[in-house]
């Protein structure tokens, strides 16, 4: 049988049949396009540390990029529109040209308009990455961390992961029986070394980010943690050579333990304060700043269900804190109750509060297109008045002459 194929875009290159029409299938419901007629652009090869500007017109909906991966290599990609209004989409083929995950939002990101997309690879072969969305410029980051390179991590043994200059990340694993919880802890030894440190889950989410060294000490606390967790390691600035200690221990006390009885919500009477519920001393623990109720979240976000209320006149156990310190939760065995900071006062000790694994925001808000203002410059008409002179031209008058005729005589 014959292979027909199609011809794509500006790069010259020939596509099998089957990826055009999936192209043509994933870009409508990956971007709302109705149009008919879809354009595609290849982008190129992606390799691990890719860092790719691209730009979506109305000439080409979507650009294809492919890569080489291996069974059990974890791939992270993210695309940040640069453009106002530049809102991507990713999705991510398997060799077999079937859609294996797609992404429209980034969790981690808080500043415009991103999507990352984090899979770990189970085949071998050339996976292909689709870039849609709204039109404008964007920008693709892209890295492939290799299978089978992972130090063991064992419960409150210490490992130090040493980087001279211009050495690689480094990828460790650990693992925590069903229902326990646990703390990752990552201490820089150089006040100059920045680091960053990516944890994924047991399928090849990316659940958190943790760099350094703003803070010496970064930490993630899980809770009800279940399955292998792998830690990506890397130096922010390969020039710097520093050393981190990588310790997994046991959730500390209160961070992934129920509130107690006497931490239930109290009804508050007439002429009562905020926050006159007097909270226990050993613990943190949040009160409103005014007197109205504000809605608790599944999530550290306005996109996040709502699960219950924060009442005036009561408390709440503080268990730790988002990736951008802007939300608090307080957890209760498997729920968490996530309340906004910039509404709540903290009590206590709360100074060394932990971040907190969060579940991604279900969606997020795309951002309106800026208006360009049309500004109409008006030009000034000036019109000359062309004077009119008027010469007046004396007229002398002419005397008349009067002929006297002598009057004839008659005979």
């Amino acid at each position: 049988m014959k292979r027909y194929s199609y011809f794509i875009g500006k790069s010259r290159r020939w596509w099998p049949v089957g990826l055009v029409v999936l192209i043509m299938m994933l870009v409508p419901a990956m971007m709302g396009i109705t149009s008919s007629k879809i354009l595609a652009q290849s982008g190129g090869t992606l390799t691990d540390g890719s860092s790719i500007a691209g730009n979506l017109t109305d000439q080409t909906r979507v650009i294809l990029y492919n890569f080489s991966g291996e069974p059990g290599q974890l791939v992270n990609i993210q695309v940040i529109g640069t453009t106002p209004g530049m809102a991507p989409t990713i999705s991510l083929l398997s060799p077999a040209q079937q859609q294996i995950a797609n992404s429209n939002s980034d969790p981690f990101n808080t500043v415009g308009a991103a999507a990352r997309l984090s899979f770990q690879l189970a085949d071998s072969g050339t996976y292909s990455v689709l870039v849609g969305g709204t039109n404008g410029g964007y920008l693709l980051r892209f890295s492939l961390h290799p299978a089978g390179q992972s130090t063991a991590l064992t419960l409150n043994t210490a490992v130090t992961a040493i980087f001279t200059t211009d050495a690689g990340p480094q990828t460790f694993n650990f693992s925590v029986n069903p229902g326990d919880s646990a703390t990752l802890a990552l201490i820089s030894s150089n006040p100059d070394f920045v680091f960053s440190t990516q944890v994924y889950d047991g399928t090849g989410q990316l659940i958190a980010i943790l760099s350094g060294p703003a803070l010496k000490t970064q930490a993630l606390v899980l809770c009800e943690a279940t399955g292998t967790y792998q830690v990506v390691v890397g130096a922010s600035n390969p020039a710097i050579q520093g050393n981190i200690s990588i310790t997994v221990s046991n959730a500390a006390n209160g961070a992934c333990v129920p509130a107690p009885a006497n931490a239930s919500p109290q009804v508050s009477s007439p002429g009562t304060n905020v926050g006159s519920a007097v909270p226990p001393a050993n613990v943190c623990a949040a009160t409103l700043k005014t007197n109205g109720v504000i809605n608790l979240r599944r999530g550290p976000s306005v996109f996040h269900a709502i699960v219950g209320q924060f009442e005036p006149g009561t408390y709440m156990i503080v268990s730790g804190h988002s990736v951008d310190g802007k939300w608090y939760v307080s957890t209760d065995g498997t729920r968490q109750s996530w309340m906004q900071g910039s509404l709540v006062n903290l009590n206590g000790p709360c100074n060394n509060l932990q971040m907190v694994q969060a579940p991604p925001a279900p969606y997020t808000r795309t951002p309106l297109p800026t208006a360009t203002p049309i500004i109409i410059t008006a030009t000034p008409v000036v019109i000359t008045a062309t004077p009119i002179i008027l010469t007046a031209i004396p007229v002398s008058p002419t005397p008349a002459i009067v002929t006297a005729i002598a009057p004839s005589a008659t005979p």
